[in-house]
């Protein structure tokens, strides 16, 4: 089965303005992508527009899908004012945001939701107010609407390329990393806007259109202010920014934040990273495809194919080896690069550039973030795979029984967390490689003292090859990594609670505080992922919302 589904790939505002066409059709093919059913609505195995009514909050009647042709497709004129393009354009932008995280050549495997339910639901039009948020307790990406004053007569968020991938890259990760939604770290949450923001980045670097049209303006140099680095230009400008949300491309170090609490500004540090890794790489693959001398221009849209398909690989295949509980950006940059160190052992140059870019915005050693391989008898021998990804009885024993081995405190309940086996796709010296991976992660519990002592989550994620032997060991412990961020959970927490966004007494408060053996248990900062940092008061589309 093949579907076309049409959607927008640039703000409308920012495509009249740098005179890009911005709607493109995403062809979903059961050959290529994870199988999925489609209804009317538009609906999926994995997907669901809930298109409620602002006046009166009924429910408005689902979206005819038309199988007649090779091609299925809903019903819908290419109109952006339209509200059922508005559904479909949403639809597509989730789906075919799925689609780049499951592909072979990044996590190779099918999400499941961090959500009790087989759906995430899509609200294009969730009410009146300058945000868009991603919410595990609804299941659902909620997408809303504001007057856009003289430029426009409404700004439907839905419509933004940008928003929706971003949004659906925290439903993403929060599959990926559910421990995340817990966090008290800031450098956990800006993680969470750093990869909404990668995510964005690289669906529309997906686009050969917007590759071509940015190339043509910019003639192939991607450095500076343009339109794969500037974040929602549209939605900035209407909240009352100079410019963008944010830009991805910046010299931000953790030293100079403005406010490290802000983890929406906080998550440049990391974009801003990923970004120059992008544009080396690019410029390294332009000046090879030129044959060594000056750029030539016609080989620039191949170049930058190539560089965004090794990005996507190279900064979210990792993703899947980051250690349960809090995170740090080093914690990242230590995954991503054992994932790298993994998928091609033999071209390090992404990962020893990568930790030479970060290393110094990070203020740690590049050698910090460096692959260092187990060695082959850190188990005792090969592990006995089939027990490990099948039996929990048999998962816990193993991490019992090698606590010392995985970074584990002694005398400390563990917890482990399903256990991944996966079949990924990489592209060495040799050509494609195929190759498998079993990924095992533990985390546990500690109280860390501070100005309120609080309870605090730390991980490890071991990976295993084919034949059961270790293949890499991410941990965030802190006596293994050298790094704590006690510092920054103090004044995290105490924002949380003089602000009231978190309390011990109010059961309404965005976050979830609750008093444990004495130690603070914090749970739901992910609640604070908005789109606007300050978004003042929704007008929901229903009442009961």
């Amino acid at each position: 089965m093949k579907i076309r589904l049409p959607y927008m790939i640039q703000d409308q505002l920012t495509a009249d303005v740098k005179g890009l066409d911005p709607i493109q059709s995403f062809i979903w093919s059961s050959e290529t992508y994870q199988h999925e059913d489609f209804l009317d609505g538009p609906v999926c195995s994995r997907v669901a527009i809930l298109d409620f009514d602002e006046a009166d909050g009924s429910l408005h009647a689902p979206i005819d899908l038309d199988r007649a042709g090779a091609e299925a497709a809903y019903v819908v004129n290419q109109d952006p004012s339209d509200r059922s393009f508005q559904s479909v354009s949403a639809f597509a932008t989730v789906l075919k945001t799925l689609n780049l995280y499951e592909s072979p050549d990044v996590l190779g495997r099918r999400i499941r939701w961090a959500f009790d339910g087989p759906q995430l639901l899509v609200v294009p039009r969730a009410g009146t107010w300058k945000n868009a948020y991603y919410e595990r307790g609804s299941h659902s990406l909620q997408f809303f609407s504001f007057p856009g004053g003289d430029r426009s007569s409404m700004i439907h968020t839905s419509l933004s390329h940008d928003i929706v991938s971003h949004e659906a890259g925290h439903a993403i990760l929060d599959a990926i990393a559910p421990h995340l939604y817990d966090c008290m770290t800031p450098q956990s949450l800006g993680l969470h806007e750093a990869i909404g923001d990668l995510t964005a980045l690289f669906g529309s670097l997906e686009s050969r259109v917007l590759r071509g049209q940015l190339l043509d303006q910019t003639d192939g140099d991607i450095r500076g202010i343009n339109a794969y680095t500037q974040v929602a230009e549209e939605f900035g400008m209407y909240t009352g920014r100079d410019g963008a949300l944010r830009s991805l491309w910046n010299d931000m170090t953790l030293a100079g934040a403005d406010d490290p609490n802000d983890f929406h500004d906080l998550s440049q540090v990391l974009t801003g990273a990923v970004y120059r890794l992008l544009v080396d790489y690019y410029d390294q693959e332009w000046l090879e495809l030129s044959g060594g001398g000056r750029p030539d221009f016609r080989k620039s849209g191949q170049a930058l194919w190539q560089a965004s398909q090794a990005m996507e690989r190279f900064s979210l295949r990792g993703l899947d080896y980051l250690p349960p509980g809090e995170i740090s950006f080093a914690d990242y940059g230590r995954a991503v690069i054992a994932a790298d160190a993994v998928s091609n052992p033999d071209y390090p140059w992404f990962r020893e550039r990568f930790a030479e870019i970060l290393a110094p915005r990070l203020d740690v050693p590049a050698s910090s973030l460096a692959f260092t391989e187990p060695p082959g008898d850190l188990f005792g021998g090969p592990v006995e795979l089939d027990g490990l990804r099948t039996s929990d009885w048999h998962a816990y024993h193993f991490a019992e029984n090698h606590r010392r081995e995985l970074h584990v405190p002694d005398a400390v309940p563990i917890q482990v967390e399903p256990r991944l086996a996966v079949t990924k796709r990489a592209f060495r010296s040799g050509g494609r490689a195929d190759y498998h991976e079993t990924v095992l992660k533990v985390s546990w519990e500690e109280i860390e003292r501070g100005t309120r002592d609080r309870w605090v989550r730390f991980g490890t994620t071991a990976v295993f090859d084919e034949s059961g032997n270790p293949a890499a060991l991410v941990t965030s412990n802190p006596a293994v990594t050298g790094e704590t961020h006690a510092a920054e959970r103090d004044a995290f927490v105490e924002l949380l609670l003089d602000r009231d966004l978190a309390s011990t007494t109010d059961p309404t408060a965005d976050v979830d505080a609750t008093l444990d053996r004495g130690a603070l248990r914090i749970a739901g900062t992910g609640h604070r992922l908005h789109a606007n940092q300050a978004p003042g008061a929704p007008v929901p589309a229903r009442e009961d919302r």
